[in-house]
Protein backbone atom coordinates (compact mmCIF):
# COMPACT_ATOMS: atom_id res chain seq x y z
CA UNK A 1 0.00 0.00 0.00
CA UNK A 2 1.41 3.82 -0.68
CA UNK A 3 0.79 6.69 0.18
CA UNK A 4 -1.15 8.64 -2.84
CA UNK A 5 -0.46 12.10 -2.74
CA UNK A 6 1.40 15.16 -1.22
CA UNK A 7 5.01 14.94 0.57
CA UNK A 8 5.21 10.90 1.36
CA UNK A 9 3.85 10.03 -2.25
CA UNK A 10 4.79 6.57 -3.25
CA UNK A 11 5.98 5.92 0.16
CA UNK A 12 5.46 2.00 0.54
CA UNK A 13 3.58 1.51 4.34
CA UNK A 14 2.32 -2.23 5.54
CA UNK A 15 0.23 -3.60 8.02
CA UNK A 16 1.44 -6.72 10.19
CA UNK A 17 0.00 -10.25 8.38
CA UNK A 18 -2.15 -12.80 9.65
CA UNK A 19 -3.90 -10.16 12.06
CA UNK A 20 -7.19 -9.17 10.52
CA UNK A 21 -6.29 -5.88 9.74
CA UNK A 22 -8.53 -4.17 7.13
CA UNK A 23 -6.70 -1.03 5.71
CA UNK A 24 -8.90 1.20 3.54
CA UNK A 25 -8.22 0.15 -0.16
CA UNK A 26 -6.06 2.57 -2.46
CA UNK A 27 -9.05 3.94 -4.50
CA UNK A 28 -11.23 4.07 -1.25
CA UNK A 29 -8.52 6.46 0.34
CA UNK A 30 -8.44 8.35 -2.99
CA UNK A 31 -11.84 9.49 -3.11
CA UNK A 32 -12.02 10.21 0.66
CA UNK A 33 -9.55 12.60 -0.10
CA UNK A 34 -10.92 14.04 -3.07
CA UNK A 35 -14.05 14.88 -1.17
CA UNK A 36 -12.42 16.57 1.95
CA UNK A 37 -9.16 17.69 -0.07
CA UNK A 38 -9.97 21.46 0.91
CA UNK A 39 -10.32 20.91 4.77
CA UNK A 40 -7.01 19.25 5.07
CA UNK A 41 -4.26 21.97 4.67
CA UNK A 42 -3.27 23.11 8.00
CA UNK A 43 -5.95 21.04 9.86
CA UNK A 44 -5.63 18.43 12.75
CA UNK A 45 -6.60 15.16 12.06
CA UNK A 46 -7.67 12.43 14.95
CA UNK A 47 -7.13 8.62 12.87
CA UNK A 48 -9.32 6.71 15.45
CA UNK A 49 -8.74 2.73 15.24
CA UNK A 50 -5.64 3.63 12.99
CA UNK A 51 -4.19 0.43 11.57
CA UNK A 52 -1.80 1.08 9.37
CA UNK A 53 -1.96 5.12 10.12
CA UNK A 54 -2.54 5.31 6.43
CA UNK A 55 -6.00 7.85 6.99
CA UNK A 56 -4.00 9.73 9.09
CA UNK A 57 -0.42 9.41 7.08
CA UNK A 58 -2.10 10.54 4.29
CA UNK A 59 -3.79 13.32 5.82
CA UNK A 60 -0.42 14.61 6.86
CA UNK A 61 1.19 14.02 3.56
CA UNK A 62 -1.67 16.57 2.12
CA UNK A 63 -0.88 19.56 4.57
CA UNK A 64 -2.46 18.54 7.81
CA UNK A 65 -0.92 19.96 10.72
CA UNK A 66 -1.13 17.15 13.18
CA UNK A 67 -2.59 13.40 13.13
CA UNK A 68 -3.32 12.03 16.19
CA UNK A 69 -3.48 7.71 15.83
CA UNK A 70 -4.97 5.38 18.30
CA UNK A 71 -4.40 1.58 17.58
CA UNK A 72 -5.35 -1.28 20.06
CA UNK A 73 -3.35 -3.85 18.81
CA UNK A 74 0.63 -4.14 19.63
CA UNK A 75 2.19 -5.41 16.25
CA UNK A 76 -0.19 -3.26 14.59
CA UNK A 77 0.98 -0.37 16.87
CA UNK A 78 4.39 -1.18 15.59
CA UNK A 79 3.49 -1.27 12.40
CA UNK A 80 1.99 2.41 12.55
CA UNK A 81 4.79 3.85 14.13
CA UNK A 82 7.24 2.18 11.58
CA UNK A 83 4.83 3.43 8.96
CA UNK A 84 4.94 7.29 10.37
CA UNK A 85 8.91 7.07 10.34
CA UNK A 86 8.65 5.83 6.80
CA UNK A 87 6.87 8.34 5.83
CA UNK A 88 8.96 11.27 7.56
CA UNK A 89 6.00 12.39 10.51
CA UNK A 90 7.66 10.44 13.48
CA UNK A 91 6.95 13.38 15.66
CA UNK A 92 3.42 12.68 15.34
CA UNK A 93 1.31 11.41 18.43
CA UNK A 94 0.49 7.22 18.51
CA UNK A 95 -1.57 6.10 21.46
CA UNK A 96 -1.74 2.45 22.09
CA UNK A 97 -4.67 1.13 23.60
CA UNK A 98 -8.08 1.32 24.11
CA UNK A 99 -9.97 3.63 21.91
CA UNK A 100 -12.75 4.22 23.71
CA UNK A 101 -10.73 4.33 26.85
CA UNK A 102 -8.40 6.95 25.43
CA UNK A 103 -11.30 8.99 23.65
CA UNK A 104 -13.16 8.90 27.29
CA UNK A 105 -9.88 10.90 28.28
CA UNK A 106 -9.78 13.27 25.31
CA UNK A 107 -10.61 16.22 26.98
CA UNK A 108 -7.20 15.99 28.78
CA UNK A 109 -5.08 15.98 25.17
CA UNK A 110 -6.51 19.31 24.55
CA UNK A 111 -7.36 18.66 21.31
CA UNK A 112 -10.45 19.80 19.03
CA UNK A 113 -10.35 18.00 15.60
CA UNK A 114 -10.91 19.36 12.43
CA UNK A 115 -11.13 15.75 11.01
CA UNK A 116 -11.80 12.76 12.26
CA UNK A 117 -11.31 9.71 10.69
CA UNK A 118 -13.29 6.95 12.45
CA UNK A 119 -13.25 2.86 10.80
CA UNK A 120 -13.80 0.33 13.55
CA UNK A 121 -13.60 -3.48 13.25
CA UNK A 122 -17.07 -4.25 11.52
CA UNK A 123 -19.31 -5.66 13.63
CA UNK A 124 -17.69 -4.88 17.07
CA UNK A 125 -20.40 -2.34 17.95
CA UNK A 126 -18.16 0.23 18.52
CA UNK A 127 -19.04 3.26 16.11
CA UNK A 128 -21.75 4.33 18.10
CA UNK A 129 -19.33 4.68 21.43
CA UNK A 130 -17.22 6.26 19.53
CA UNK A 131 -18.96 8.68 18.33
CA UNK A 132 -21.06 9.02 21.53
CA UNK A 133 -17.31 10.10 23.51
CA UNK A 134 -16.84 12.56 20.69
CA UNK A 135 -19.63 14.29 21.10
CA UNK A 136 -19.32 14.26 25.30
CA UNK A 137 -15.74 15.02 24.85
CA UNK A 138 -16.43 18.38 22.30
CA UNK A 139 -13.51 16.92 20.32
CA UNK A 140 -14.86 17.81 17.04
CA UNK A 141 -14.10 21.76 15.75
CA UNK A 142 -17.33 23.51 15.32
CA UNK A 143 -17.17 22.88 11.76
CA UNK A 144 -15.38 19.41 11.84
CA UNK A 145 -16.18 16.66 9.79
CA UNK A 146 -16.30 12.73 10.88
CA UNK A 147 -15.48 10.14 8.20
CA UNK A 148 -16.32 6.84 8.82
CA UNK A 149 -16.22 3.57 7.01
CA UNK A 150 -18.75 0.68 8.20
CA UNK A 151 -19.37 -2.64 6.61
CA UNK A 152 -22.40 -1.77 3.76
CA UNK A 153 -25.13 -3.89 5.93
CA UNK A 154 -24.64 -2.04 9.45
CA UNK A 155 -27.62 -0.03 9.95
CA UNK A 156 -26.89 3.51 10.96
CA UNK A 157 -30.11 5.31 10.27
CA UNK A 158 -30.87 6.57 13.74
CA UNK A 159 -27.47 6.76 15.18
CA UNK A 160 -26.58 9.96 13.91
CA UNK A 161 -29.70 11.52 14.48
CA UNK A 162 -29.71 10.22 18.12
CA UNK A 163 -26.07 11.93 18.45
CA UNK A 164 -27.41 15.31 16.63
CA UNK A 165 -25.43 15.00 13.39
CA UNK A 166 -25.86 15.46 9.80
CA UNK A 167 -24.79 13.11 6.86
CA UNK A 168 -23.52 14.80 4.82
CA UNK A 169 -22.39 12.69 1.91
CA UNK A 170 -22.52 8.82 1.75
CA UNK A 171 -20.86 7.09 -0.78
CA UNK A 172 -20.66 3.48 -1.12
CA UNK A 173 -17.66 0.56 -2.29
CA UNK A 174 -18.20 -2.80 -2.78
CA UNK A 175 -18.86 -4.05 0.49
CA UNK A 176 -18.03 -1.20 2.28
CA UNK A 177 -19.88 2.69 3.02
CA UNK A 178 -18.61 5.44 3.61
CA UNK A 179 -20.09 8.57 5.94
CA UNK A 180 -19.26 12.23 6.10
CA UNK A 181 -20.84 13.14 9.16
CA UNK A 182 -21.03 17.13 10.67
CA UNK A 183 -22.43 19.01 13.27
CA UNK A 184 -26.14 19.49 13.24
CA UNK A 185 -25.91 23.17 12.64
CA UNK A 186 -23.00 22.65 10.02
CA UNK A 187 -24.74 23.17 6.28
CA UNK A 188 -22.36 22.85 3.91
CA UNK A 189 -21.74 19.90 1.59
CA UNK A 190 -18.22 18.12 1.43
Amino acid sequence: MRIIAGTAKGRQIVAPSGIGTRPTAGKVREAVFSVIAARIPDSCVLDAFAGTGAMGIEALSRGAHQAVFIEKHKATYVRLKKNLEICGFEGQPAYYGDCLKIMARAHEFNFQFDIIFIDPPYYKDLLFPVLKLIVAQNVLAQDGIIVIETAKNVDVKDLFKELDMDVLKKSVYGDSVIYYVGQKSQKEEC
